[in-house]
């Protein structure tokens, strides 16, 4: 061994590094864009509630305050935050009236064990000394408390390394290993796939606990139905919303569009007259963002209530957020070997064609959501469907649409029920949605019972589970009276449509628009509507008196 540095040589040394570091901090770090980061920390915040308790009022260290996004998190959930982060993001925070402090991951001026959850969103990727730095967090994180990290992968699209910010842009292994020397629990993670305009980014997460000294009583299994009590409730509008409407016919109505807002410059004043306004309804979104999502998009700012997640490259990644909250635990992608386009969406062996898997994630998401907010006791009846449909006529009212029964358009069945729009009263809703919840907590059985037909489709998988849960002897159906069409830069996983002359608009499914070509000039008002069922009604009365 050599002999021991001297003092003043050994502060000399010290010297040198503190002005690496410094010239470290001089070049800015790479950041998403603020709906994506929003909706991203939304999506990690309830997974780690879904996974952890987190306890009322805990103490919590957002460890890259940038934006103030997920210190305003945690502030609408009740919790005590503090955010550390470079001299300009500490003054923006706290000109947002947050708690913010200039300093280092790696140097932390806290006590030990002061916090019960630490967010490290990105910041190992930047650390010179990592392990060094993990160490420091371990330090300030009280027994039992949990520690989120999220770190770029190596090796992507998005060339992270090269970043002049990143000087560690380690494997997984690599992580994983660093992660088991700091003295943390093995890490639950969860791999999520970014589109960038540089290529798709993957981002690693891991949420684990630092081990209790003494044994402790295991947190309770997240409840099927919903996230788990212990966890703060976040408040996820991201704006002041549109007053709530006050419905004439008496039913409050809620209209969610789901997945992505598409056609926006074709549709909204249409469906705004033919579907808001014609039933006084509230909307909401479900969707899934990137950092080139359209903030401006008149169904996003109309809505009254708001969820984001960042889209998915491979909608298994959503399937996987899915059954860490319901509580799966067998591996669902057997379910893959089961043709043809039912799941389309995930990639993978078997990956299917089309999007299925995406209407049965977002319709997860949204009854997740809806839960969680309490707005299923709020609204009468909802609406599931989507922005690319434009109406020749207006909308059924409600109350000509039986609350008992729930209602699709008579078409595009191919096999099944269409999953492009459904009217269903709140009773119902919950097995209307819960598509998902076999896939993921029950693959075995539902392999089983699917594996005797290979032609499944969205349509077919849809009619199946709403016979397992006795809803489709009570479906009914109303004239196909809009039809589906694509804005010229909107992506398609199916039919990119051709021109039609007569509408002056790309149209994606011919047949949609001769069915709704029909009752065009047939209904015009509600009061078409009534008559239209009115009549309907005696001709059943009278089929029946015959037979």
């Amino acid at each position: 061994m050599g002999t021991p540095l001297s003092k003043p040589f050994a502060l000399e040394k010290y010297a040198r590094l503190d002005s690496f570091l410094s010239e470290l901090k001089r070049d800015a770090a790479p950041a998403l864009t603020p709906e994506l980061e929003e909706s991203l920390c939304l999506m990690m915040y309830e997974r780690l509630c879904s996974t952890f308790q987190v306890p009322a009022g805990a103490r919590v260290l957002d460890t890259a305050c940038g934006r103030g996004t997920a210190l305003g998190l945690f502030q609408n959930a009740g919790l005590r935050a503090v955010g550390i982060g470079s001299p300009q993001d500490v003054a923006h925070c706290r000109r947002l009236g947050f708690d913010a402090r200039e300093m280092d991951p790696s140097f932390l001026d806290f006590e030990p064990e002061s916090f019960d959850l630490i967010w490290c969103p990105r910041v190992l990727n930047r650390s010179a000394m990592p392990l060094f730095t993990l160490t420091e967090l371990f330090r300030v994180l009280r027994p039992g408390g949990v520690l989120y990290l999220e770190m770029h992968a190596s090796d992507t699209a998005c060339g992270q390394e090269a970043h002049p910010n990143h000087t560690s842009v380690f494997g997984k292994r690599m992580w994983l290993e660093l992660i088991r020397r700091a003295g943390l629990e093995t890490p639950k993670g969860l791999d999520l796939s970014i589109p960038t305009a540089a290529g798709t980014d993957t981002l690693w997460t891991f949420l684990q606990r630092r081990p209790m000294a003494k044994p402790v009583q295991p947190a309770a299994s997240p409840s099927e139905a919903t996230m788990p009590a212990t966890c703060p409730a976040a408040n996820t509008a991201k704006a002041p919303a549109p007053l709530a409407a006050q419905p004439k016919s008496g039913e409050r109505v809620l209209v969610c569009m789901l997945g992505q807002l598409r056609a926006h410059e074709l549709t909204w004043q249409n469906f705004k007259q033919n579907v808001l306004d014609e039933l006084n309804a509230d909307l909401a979104v479900c969707i899934g963002t990137d950092e080139r999502f359209d903030t401006t998009n008149p169904y996003f700012v109309n809505a009254r209530h708001r969820w984001t997640v960042p889209e998915f490259t491979d909608y298994g990644d959503g399937f996987e957020l899915a059954r860490d909250v319901l509580g799966g635990a067998d591996d669902w992608r057997t379910l893959l070997s089961v043709g043809n386009q039912w799941l389309g969406g995930i990639k993978g062996d078997n990956s299917q064609p089309g999007s299925g898997s995406i209407q049965i994630f977002f319709r997860w998401l949204l009854l997740h959501h809806l839960r969680k907010d309490g707005l299923i006791a709020q609204y009468d009846r909802f609406i599931i469907t989507r922005s690319d449909f434009f109406y020749f006529s207006p909308h059924p009212p409600i109350d000509v649409l039986d609350r008992d029964a729930l209602w699709i358009p008579n078409g595009e069945d191919y096999g099944g029920f269409t999953d492009r729009h459904l009217v269903v009263s709140a009773n119902d809703l919950e097995p209307a949605l819960s598509l998902i919840d076999d896939i993921v907590v029950r693959p075995k059985a539902l392999l089983t019972e699917m594996r005797r037909y290979n032609q499944w489709n969205i349509e077919r998988y849809l009619r199946f589970q709403f016979t397992k849960r006795g809803l489709a002897r009570r479906v009914r159906r109303f004239p196909y009276v809009m039809f589906t069409v694509r804005g010229t830069n909107d992506p398609s996983s199916w039919s990119w449509g051709r021109f039609d002359p007569d509408t002056g608009m790309i149209v994606k499914y011919q047949g949609e628009k001769h069915e709704a070509m029909k009752y065009r000039e047939l209904i015009k008002n509600k009061d078409d509507w009534r008559s239209y069922f009115d009549n309907l009604a005696s001709s059943q009365q009278l089929t029946r008196a015959g037979e």
